[in-house]
């Protein structure tokens, strides 16, 4: 009995499917896909949502209203900041649902629709957009949750049938709107009060003054309450005594119903924060904020109000840090970082700071022992002989540049005394893994550190402001542009690479010239990718001026080829390295862009780096296939194909979406071509094809195909044991011989 699917059918069926499957991934990416990006750390949080669960009294919090990239649901447990998920909805109003008992948020999409999504645990639930009054449609509306009954009260300014703006006020419980009455012009933003039993909003009186009004059930309220910057309220909560705190642009203020509480400032710097008040200890929290203006500094911090003093809690980083360096190590799972340029108290601190983890871990500010000068812009890498971080040069902040080597065993800093390279502005370096060197390139020349000494190996290239990253499968150092010559305006587009013994420059069409962009080797496609970066044009009408750069770019060893995934936007003087998590992870941090803390996780496409194998699978045993997939397994979809069709689990079938595929008791018809299918947010990658044949020849499972298959199979029949029913037909006979003996014959 041989199997119906020839190998030519077998190549037009897959030809069939992959086509089909390209179909689907390049119409869901439109050319144009955005993968997740997500932050382990806490990152800039301007006013995000937050909330107090009236259950567990702890701090929800979600999100950033100043930038999309942070869709990541944290809590603050006794031990700090915890992260419990990434991904989730736009960014809204979070409350909690007293009827589901789940965190719900609820936002208005430019449509003017009404969303909610309700966390369940595991992920953001979206609902269906709720459908409006009739003859309504959303000008400038604010909501807030009723925390008694579960209704939602919305008051502002609504169109009518005729186009005319109204002020009017709605309630929505179970499916059904009910009109109340007018409402206050302008509304900014609304809370409920449970203590109370009051809506509670800030309005916006003419546009220079801001008051507070109250929804008794019946009517609004003026409380004669007045404060030019409550206008600017943009978030609240309220504690369980029923007082609101109002937090926004420059401002703190809480509300007892009574009187307008205005704690001290948080910080002359800080502006924009969310802030509630703790229900146990009754002292008021500040969270999130931001420090200058622009893309100055900035910083995430939790700060409590104790009597008329602010204490910092839990701040993860200190603040802004520019030109800091930084390296994984993969033998602990760690990021190191140490210098940069910051601000405060900060500034010019000499800790060093280590990442633990990939996800809801925390990062550590250690004091250790014999820490370097502190510096910025200094080369840094993992020296894979000494199993230790190794840190050379950088600059003061007098723009005096280092020649010093330090290694760091993850406790001490221990200084080389040996002869370094000479002093020089942005080294730039990267680790050899073949050769287990690491290697120095920036000022004309080249060096490599074999483990105890630093080898002077010849001239090398003049960049600033670069990078140089390691490509592993073609086993060069690839680095791209940069400044020639610190103070000068003269560029070039060249891609540099050492192979070990010398470099090649070469100058090949792709990206634009630039410096201080971001370069990884991405596993996942195959390459060296850069991305972002910046070009200052001098000279001209203008002076000078900059252009920023969101695109990235692939270098396949021979080629560049431009990416329409925008990976890591604008990114600046960043430093980005592998994840120990699987190929095509990365992670980003630092730059005027982005805090220290905020580690930004990017994945490509899916990478199979074990393919399944095919081969025999004795008749009656379990046919195994297995594959070994890079990258977050929670944003991957898995889907095993049989000869073209989808498999599914049930009866004898188990781990049809997964990595790991076994069908039970192999019989002929489950013989075939299969194929793993793996899928992303942006696009599907495919496994080798593994054929297996159902060898029901190996009568006795040992793998081959030999006499003894044969005679215990005669000795079976002959006892007529079930087991030769050859032919499946609940008789042992001749023909179960018989078939027995054609397939033994052609060996299997």
């Amino acid at each position: 009995m041989k199997s119906p699917w020839s190998p030519r059918l077998t190549v037009i069926v897959w030809a069939l499917v992959l086509c089909v499957v390209s179909g689907v991934a390049g119409s869901s990416a439109s050319g144009q896909c955005k993968i997740e990006a997500y932050s382990i750390g806490l990152g800039l949080r301007i006013t995000p949502a937050i909330m107090v669960h009236p259950e567990t009294g702890e701090l929800w919090m979600y999100g950033s209203s100043w930038s999309s990239m942070y869709t990541d649901t944290w809590v603050r447990r006794p031990s700090g900041w915890e992260l419990i998920h990434t991904g989730g909805p736009e960014m809204g109003q979070m409350e909690f649902d007293p009827v589901l008992r789940m965190p719900l948020m609820v936002w208005i999409s430019p449509q003017g629709e009404i969303k909610a999504s309700w966390f369940t645990g595991d992920y953001w639930r979206p609902s269906a957009a709720i459908t409006l009054p009739p003859n309504r449609v959303i000008r400038k509306v604010v909501w807030a949750l009723d925390r008694n009954s579960g209704a939602w009260l919305l008051a502002g300014t609504w169109g009518d049938a005729d186009g005319i703006d109204v002020q009017e006020t709605w309630r929505y419980a179970e499916g059904a709107w009910v009109f109340l009455g007018g409402a206050p012009t302008r509304p900014v933003h609304m809370t409920h009060s449970q203590a109370r039993g009051r809506f509670v909003a800030a309005v916006d009186i003419d546009g220079s003054n801001g008051a507070i009004w109250e929804w008794d059930g019946v009517n609004w309220n003026a409380t004669g309450v007045q404060r030019t910057w409550l206008r600017l309220v943009e978030r609240s909560t309220v504690a369980s005594d029923g007082t609101i705190t109002f937090a926004g642009s420059h401002l703190m203020a809480q509300w007892n119903g009574v009187t307008l509480l205005l704690p001290p400032p948080m910080d002359s710097h800080t502006t924009s924060y969310s802030a509630f008040k703790d229900p146990q200890s009754g002292n008021t929290w500040g969270v999130g904020g931001s420090r200058g203006s622009g893309i100055a500094p900035i910083c995430f911090q939790t700060n409590e109000l104790v009597g008329t003093q602010w204490v910092a809690r839990d701040r993860t980083a200190s603040a802004y840090r520019g030109y800091l360096a930084g390296a994984w190590n993969p033998n602990t799972s760690t990021f190191v970082l140490f210098g940069g340029s910051s601000v405060g108290s900060d500034y010019q601190s000499r800790r060093t700071i280590v990442f633990r983890g990939t996800s809801g871990a925390s990062w550590e500010h250690q004091e250790t022992p014999n820490s370097p000068p502190w510096r910025q812009r200094a080369a840094m890498g993992f020296d894979f002989v000494s199993g230790k971080i190794i840190m050379f040069g950088g600059e003061t902040d007098d723009s005096v540049f280092l020649n010093d080597t330090w290694l760091y065993d993850g406790v001490t800093w221990t200084q080389y005394q040996g002869p370094s390279p000479s002093r020089r502005p942005d080294a730039i370096m990267a680790t050899d893994t073949h050769r287990n060197r690491v290697v120095l390139m920036g000022y004309q020349d080249t060096w490599e550190w074999d483990g105890a000494q630093w080898l002077m190996r010849g001239p090398g290239p003049s960049v600033h402001n670069s990078a140089l990253v390691y490509d592993p499968v073609r086993r060069i150092c690839v680095s791209f542009s940069g400044e020639i010559g610190r103070g000068t305006v003269y560029y070039l587009e060249k891609t540099r690479t050492w192979n070990g013994n010398q470099w090649t420059e070469t100058v090949l069409p792709g990206p634009h010239v630039r410096e201080g962009h971001v370069s990884y080797f991405d596993a996942a496609l195959g390459g060296v990718v850069i991305s972002g970066g910046y070009y200052t044009y001098i000279g001209g009408p203008s002076g000078s001026t900059t252009d920023y750069y969101g695109d990235s770019w692939l270098f396949d060893g021979n080629s560049w080829t431009e990416l329409p995934v925008q990976e890591l936007g604008v990114a600046i003087d960043q430093i980005v390295v592998p994840l120990g998590s699987g190929p095509g992870a990365i992670a980003a941090l630092g730059g005027p862009l982005n805090e220290v803390d905020a580690v930004r996780i990017f994945t490509t496409a899916p990478f199979i780096f074990k393919q399944p194998r095919g081969g025999d699978t004795a008749r009656g045993q379990v046919l195994a296939l297995d594959a070994r997939v890079g990258g977050d397994h929670d944003q991957l979809l898995f889907r095993w194909y049989r000869n073209g069709q989808a498999l599914f689990d049930g009866g004898r079938v188990q781990g049809a979406r997964t990595v790991h595929l076994r069908i039970a008791d192999a019989r002929d018809e489950d013989a075939g071509s299969f194929l793993l299918l793996i899928t992303n947010a942006c696009t599907s990658t495919s496994s080798d094809v593994a054929i297996v044949r159902v060898c029901a020849a190996d009568f006795n499972a040992d793998g081959m195909v030999d006499l003894f298959d044969y005679l215990d199979f005669v000795d079976a029949w002959a006892s007529l044991r079930s087991e030769a029913d050859f032919d499946g037909d609940g008789v042992v006979d001749l023909s179960d011989y018989l078939e027995f003996v054609e397939r033994f014959g052609v060996g299997c």
